[in-house]
């Protein structure tokens, strides 16, 4: 039986991320949440709130595996008129950089490579979408 160890993912254990706030989301009339991803799988949602400046403090739970990879929150305002999610800006973390525990504030910013997400920012007279409390364990 051939057994390769370098092919197996080693099991580092679980990351409890905390959605604590946001602070100078973009105006909207739509309802607001956040989507937690892991390595671009969607892994758990936050509850609604009309809230410009929400609070939610809601705890999640994620298997990290090594290597880490990348968390990724992006808080999106319900559809309008039957349209897609509408993006209002995204925090992407390294988990790799993020062994220790830890409490802050991150800013929003706008998607990779998107320059309809940057023009928006621009038209607005804005540098970024706003900030995202987040607190984690591991």
């Amino acid at each position: 039986m051939h057994n390769d160890i370098a092919a197996r993912k080693l099991y580092l254990g679980f990351l409890t991320i905390e959605v604590i706030a946001a602070r100078n989301l973009l105006v909207s009339k739509s309802e607001r949440y956040c989507t937690l991803s892991l390595n671009n799988e969607r892994y758990a949602r936050t509850r609604s709130t009309k809230d410009n400046n929400p609070t939610w403090n809601e705890s999640f739970c994620l298997d990290v595996e090594e290597g880490g990879g990348d968390l990724s929150i992006t808080v999106v305002g319900d559809s309008v008129l039957g349209r897609d999610e509408a993006f209002m800006g995204v925090v992407t973390i390294p988990l790799g950089r993020h062994a220790k525990d830890g409490d802050d504030w991150y800013t929003l910013e706008a998607r990779p490579d998107n320059r309809r997400d940057l023009k928006r920012l621009r038209n607005m007279g804005r540098a970024d979408y706003g900030q995202l409390q987040l607190q984690w364990t591991y």
